[in-house]
């Protein structure tokens, strides 16, 4: 973590302080990952192998993009549809 930002955390001595900094937090998260969504969307097509990253662990598997909604892509991955997050997609080398 960034020294400047350590310090201007600890810097909060409020409640109001620390919702306003929560909130600015939570605007800023929303728009990196729709920046990360639109890269994706800028590459993907239906009937792609993708690599789709596990949520919790670093193992990835190789699936098919069936189709692409808003903010998820449904994959099929060994026949069995996913709703998955398009920031947990990669291209297949």
């Amino acid at each position: 973590m960034n020294n400047n930002l350590r310090i201007a955390i600890t810097g909060i001595d409020s409640r109001e302080e620390m919702n306003e900094a929560i909130q600015l937090i939570k605007v800023m998260q929303k728009r990196i990952t729709s920046e990360g969504a639109n890269d994706v969307k800028s590459w993907i097509r239906p009937g792609m192998k993708v690599n789709v990253r596990g949520r919790r662990s670093s193992l990835t598997e190789i699936g098919t993009v069936e189709r692409i909604k808003i903010k998820k892509a449904v994959v099929d991955i060994d026949g069995v549809l996913w709703d998955c997050p398009l920031d947990m997609l990669t291209k297949v080398a």
